[in-house]
């Protein structure tokens, strides 16, 4: 025969035990919070939307401090690649420039060359012009230029020659015969020299005639060829 045991007897101390724990618990009723007078609840509800209204601003505060960064780092950007594009085109642009300089210099000395050589003669003829007017100028003032002029033709014969003919202006003719000794230093008894007036000859100057040949002195023959060397050298 199997007997059962209930779990729930009565008998057994340990169910009689917890049964007097379980009946001296004691249910505590929840404290609740203290409720709000109505009067006061305007002013937590404004005090929460000025909060939130604070975060709200905050949150923009922030969000324009972010914008505004960016924006400058973006002109900064647009700045530094305008300034390189602008440098960049400046080197360019004088580039450019420089070679049109150096064409527009080229050109102008070309017509420079072109000018002067086409004014060459016209340059020289003045200069010449000019160099006769000084020379007839100097003649005027000292009578002596002629002397030198013979004498330095004839020193330049050197010695031996004892026929010399010089042929000279008439207006300089008596101050030239009276001046034979002193002309030609190197001169002696079988020496002579003869004077000819010669109205081809300039005044002031003189041809120079021996056996060994002709020396012309006249200005105008030294006039021309000063003219050539100028012609040739501009």
């Amino acid at each position: 025969m199997i007997i059962k045991k209930n779990k729930n007897n009565s008998n057994d101390p340990l169910n009689s035990n917890q049964l007097k724990q379980n009946n001296d618990l004691t249910v505590k009723p929840v404290a609740k919070k203290p409720s709000v007078p109505s009067f006061q609840q305007p002013l937590i509800k404004e005090r929460q939307e000025r909060r939130r209204g604070d975060r709200r601003r905050g949150y923009r505060r922030t969000e324009d401090r972010n914008l505004i960064s960016r924006a400058q780092e973006e002109a900064n950007a647009i700045k530094e690649s305008a300034a390189k594009e602008g440098f960049d085109y400046g080197i360019e642009l004088s580039k450019e420039e420089l070679k049109k300089l150096n064409q527009a210099i080229t050109v102008l000395l070309q017509t420079k060359e072109r000018a002067m050589e086409q004014a060459a003669p016209d340059i020289a003829f003045l200069a010449v012009k000019v160099a006769e007017k000084v020379i007839k100028k100097q003649l005027e003032i000292d009578d002596t230029i002629v002397l030198n002029i013979v004498s330095e033709v004839i020193k330049s014969l050197g010695k031996g020659e004892t026929n010399i003919m010089v042929r000279t202006n008439p207006a300089d003719m008596q101050s030239i015969q009276e001046n034979i000794p002193d002309l030609y230093p190197y001169g002696d008894s079988n020496t002579k020299i003869t004077v000819i007036k010669d109205e081809k000859v300039d005044w002031g100057s003189c041809i120079v005639e021996t056996k060994s040949g002709i020396i012309d002195a006249r200005f105008s023959t030294q006039l021309q060829i000063l003219q050539k060397a100028l012609e040739a050298g501009l």
